[in-house]
């Protein structure tokens, strides 16, 4: 979001920090503050992260238990839409070396979304599997989503979360 500094709530090691001055490396996915009265930088161990606010933004750390599918990982959640039916985005941007060395390397973008429904930690990124994920009211939000018009491609995100807050007045 930003490659300044940017005040921020953070829990850390069981600890909550109000208005920390704060940069989240999303390449590494890691968090970067400033010491401690220095102007020298040091990220924080990601294990001890549970989460952190930035930008109007909620970052959660999640961790998954071992033996889990390989499309899931452990890491920092943006979590754009939270009630019974979670939407979570992991954000995430990598260095493309070109190949020409006179081109400068520049970064692919991805973001990738999944829907915390209970423990469960689904990805969405199809009317499929949106509906696997919210499998207990799936004849409803089939028909929420036919009659919205998703097409899970440009508006992904805000689709997913439309079709979560739908979920979640089904589940009052």
């Amino acid at each position: 979001m930003s490659d300044q500094m940017q005040n921020s709530d953070l829990f850390y090691d069981g600890t909550l920090y109000t208005n920390i001055p704060l940069l989240f490396d999303i390449v590494r996915q890691e968090i970067v503050i400033n010491r401690y009265h220095q102007n020298v930088r040091m990220k924080l161990l990601s294990e001890k992260v549970k989460y952190f606010i930035l930008a109007g933004h909620r970052f959660e750390n999640i961790t998954l238990a071992e033996g889990k599918e390989e499309y899931l990982s452990n890491g920092i959640y943006d979590i754009i839409f939270d009630g019974k039916a979670s939407v979570l985005v992991k954000r995430l941007k990598r260095i493309r070396y070109p190949l020409k060395a006179e081109d400068p390397p520049g970064f692919v973008e991805e973001d990738l979304f999944y829907i915390r429904n209970g423990n469960s930690l689904y990805a969405v990124d199809s009317r499929s599997s949106l509906l696997q994920a919210l499998d207990d009211k799936g004849e409803l939000i089939k028909a929420y989503v036919r009659k919205n018009k998703f097409r899970f491609k440009k508006n992904i995100e805000k689709e997913l979360m439309m079709a979560a807050a739908y979920y979640s007045t089904l589940n009052k």
